[in-house]
């Protein structure tokens, strides 16, 4: 599953809206999780973007409120992709479009049409990191809370690893057989560990003289040691959470 996704966003960064949508919606078709609206607005943007490479005006308006509907319970993690820049993105073409008119063709101001194929050339889906962390640990979903609201910032976004797009499009096992938390990068690459936190890391410029003492060799080792120790041991942090909700009874 994770193959066709990849491949449609391939396709619609290099203008093939329409094939795109094609490839996507073989997944959607196959795809039974709860986010499943979430998967079938993306598909509806790609075709409101080939509407407008047709000047098909009014069809796209149609299609794009579609998508705007399906996408209101929606916050932006669902997916590797940044869905409201996408939307932004989609409905400032549809700006530009109704510039048009429902006759385009018949438009006599042609810099609008141009304007609107440039748009369109330059519009891209951006890929997000995605942090995918055991949302069953007490101790990983306390810190991964914290962190994020400096990483959110930074365009990055967390998930559970029990989540829909974890489990169905990753394909990664259940959280209590992970070892270790993983990243699903803008670059499409899964990493686990360490490098989890090496990629976080160099996405704060501030940090990245701290990033550069953690290669050398006798901090990596301490760090490895330090998260591996942790990482084996963190369903023992739940009997904290136990003690703390016992004491407020």
């Amino acid at each position: 599953m994770l193959v066709i996704l990849l491949e449609s966003l391939r396709l619609f960064n290099k203008g093939k809206f329409f094939h795109a949508h094609e490839q996507l919606e073989e997944l959607w078709q196959s795809y039974r999780g709860d986010d499943r609206p979430y998967y079938q607005a993306l598909i509806q943007l790609m075709v409101t973007c080939h509407l407008l490479s047709e000047n098909r005006v009014t069809g796209a308006i149609k299609v794009a409120k579609r998508a705007t509907n399906n996408l209101k319970d929606y916050d932006n993690n669902i997916a590797c992709v940044d869905i409201v820049q996408l939307l932004k993105d989609v409905l400032e073409l549809l700006k530009i479009a109704s510039e048009l008119g429902d006759n385009p063709e018949q438009t006599t101001d042609k810099t609008v049409g141009l304007k609107l194929k440039l748009e369109l050339s330059k519009i891209r889906i951006k890929p997000k990191d995605v942090v995918l962390y055991d949302d069953t640990c007490f101790l990983c979903s306390n810190s991964i809370g914290l962190i994020m609201k400096l990483m959110n910032r930074l365009g990055l976004e967390s998930l559970g690893i029990n989540s829909e797009f974890a489990q169905k499009i990753l394909k990664l096992p259940k959280a209590h057989k992970v070892q270790e938390i993983k990243m699903f990068t803008k670059e499409f690459t899964l990493v686990s560990g360490v490098e989890v936190f090496t990629c976080m890391l160099s996405r704060i410029p501030i940090l990245l003289p701290f990033l550069y003492l953690l290669d050398l060799p006798p901090f990596r080792s301490i760090f490895k040691g330090s998260y591996r120790f942790i990482a084996a041991n963190r369903y023992k942090f739940n009997a904290v959470k136990d003690w703390l909700l016992l004491k407020k009874r």
